[in-house]
């Protein structure tokens, strides 16, 4: 990625239009994107420009994985991961791309948190959104 004069320039595999005057760009810093920024370009929804955040600095420091630990021995793994990584707001295709997993799987486990209370769904446009709830905050600690 670079910047060009007025342009922003992203390298990429396929070819993508984007009327940036219309749709505007998101900007979505990652605590999990260590690479290259990387560009998600979904209609109808504007392009976002995913970028490693800075600052991170002990966002994932042992004391929290022995935490998460004891939450996925009370959940499991994959439902405790999936909680760990809705401290902002995704939808499945996020989660299972961070997670590599399968949309249907994120999704079923996220049916089971939903319906427990330590997650919560909203439609925008096409997408559905999760977020953790203040109990799922509770349980993580």
């Amino acid at each position: 990625m670079s910047w060009a004069d007025v342009a922003v320039c992203v390298e990429s595999t396929f070819a993508v239009d984007v009327d940036w005057a219309r749709d505007g760009m998101i900007l979505t810093p990652s605590t999990v994107l260590t690479g290259r920024p990387a560009v998600v370009a979904e209609e109808p929804d504007p392009p976002q420009l995913i970028y490693p955040a800075r600052g991170v600095g002990a966002l994932w420091s042992t004391s929290c994985a022995d935490h998460t630990s004891a939450t996925a021995d009370l959940l499991g793994t994959t439902r405790a991961a999936i909680l760990a990584n809705l401290v902002a707001a995704r939808t499945t295709q996020d989660l299972a791309r961070q997670l590599d997993l399968a949309p249907a799987t994120v999704s079923f486990h996220l049916g089971i948190l939903h319906r427990g209370g330590l997650v919560r769904r909203w439609r925008s446009g096409s997408r559905v959104w999760y977020e953790a709830t203040d109990l799922a905050a509770q349980l993580l600690g």
